[in-house]
């Protein structure tokens, strides 16, 4: 998680600088500035947290990243703002799973409490991602498959309101 958060900033950053400057639209300039600026603030968090546990930390974009980066510079307008907007989005839809995986396995309270950090600033990175008006349905991923759920209730039959858990297990 260490390495993968570091990686993730070393585009991220750079990224959300340009688009402050090069957005089409203010809320793209805005929200992708205010991403940069927490990504800078997670780095700094997470050099912290690899030097106590002496892990060492990528300084370069991977290749996937540094296309991304370019794609998303050789765009212009409401292109660079959907391109923006949509790659970013889809890292930390990556990204937030894996975050959860650590946070609930790891044994380490160092790790743990950085994982529960970084799903705070993942979190909100995609909330201000959704608040450009790019991202719609259609660039998401599908949902995982349900396993173990069951099946959906008939639509054309009403059923009440499902009672309060606390009554259902003697609790209230």
């Amino acid at each position: 998680l260490v390495v993968r958060v570091r990686q993730a900033g070393l585009w991220e950053i750079p990224v959300g600088r340009e688009a402050e400057r090069r957005a089409a639209r203010a809320a793209t300039r805005r929200n992708l500035g205010e991403i940069a600026r927490q990504h800078a603030r997670l780095d700094e968090l997470d050099r912290a947290v690899a030097a106590r546990l002496n892990v060492p930390l990528p300084n370069q974009p991977t290749p996937d990243q540094q296309s991304w980066m370019s794609e998303i510079t050789g765009k212009s307008g409401n292109d660079y703002d959907r391109t923006a907007v949509a790659r970013l989005r889809m890292a930390h839809g990556q990204i937030y799973p894996a975050i959860a995986a650590v946070r609930g396995s790891t044994r380490n309270t160092l790790v743990r409490n950085f994982s529960e950090q970084c799903e705070t600033f993942v979190r909100t990175h995609m909330r201000l991602l959704e608040g450009t008006g790019f991202v719609t349905g259609d660039m998401l991923p599908d949902p995982p498959e349900a396993t173990g759920a069951p099946p959906p209730g008939d639509p054309g039959h009403s059923h009440g309101p499902a009672p309060a858990a606390t009554t259902l297990v003697g609790g209230g």
